[in-house]
């Protein structure tokens, strides 16, 4: 028998677009869709420099942090910040 509240959450996930570095989940109370912050990114190595002045492992990362610090920042597309060395941190200590 499948479950019509399930398929009903899922679909209302379809309809949903999140912006970067969120996922869309069903709300377990209301069913409704709302995107919240991605738990993990896919472990792809694709250095990336972002506004904050940090190195990032890719872009998925910069948009997850950005959106669990509740702030702006974006991806900058400078060589200039890897010449610099960006303070040389990434998140999770990488």
């Amino acid at each position: 028998m499948v479950d019509r509240g399930s398929l009903r959450h899922r679909a209302s996930c379809r309809a949903r677009v999140c912006p970067r570095g969120r996922r869309c989940l069903p709300d377990k109370e209301t069913g409704r869709a709302r995107c919240v912050c991605q738990d993990i990114c896919r472990p792809t190595f694709v250095p990336v420099c972002g506004s904050d002045g940090r190195f990032y492992e890719n872009h998925c990362e910069v948009y997850r942090t950005s959106c669990q610090q509740k702030r702006r920042i974006y991806v900058l597309h400078s060589r200039d910040c890897f010449f610099k060395g960006g303070g040389g941190e990434t998140p999770g200590g990488l």
